[in-house]
């Protein structure tokens, strides 16, 4: 049986559907400096739902820039490299 959802990587496009009230509750948030705290089990869509609001506004909102950290991989303070090696 096929699964119709994503899972592993970011929901775009048709596979993004389904999140019209926390898409506009999002924006709105990013739009008047409002602080969010989104808070869901693993892989239900927070990352997803953050690209999909960021490009809507930056595609029109020339003043927000949206900035993405995939801190996935840090699991203590000492896992973190400083100064950042650039290779």
């Amino acid at each position: 049986m096929e699964v119709p959802f994503v899972y592993g990587r970011l929901a775009v496009n048709q596979n993004f559907t389904n999140r019209d009230k926390e898409l506009k509750k999002l924006k709105g948030n990013f739009l008047s400096g409002t602080n969010m705290v989104l808070l869901s089990p693993r892989r239900w869509g927070k990352s997803s739902l953050v690209k999909k609001a960021a490009d809507e506004l930056g595609s029109r909102e020339k003043k927000i820039r949206f900035v993405f950290i995939d801190m996935f991989g840090i699991r203590t303070p000492t896992s973190i490299q400083w100064p950042p090696s650039w290779s």
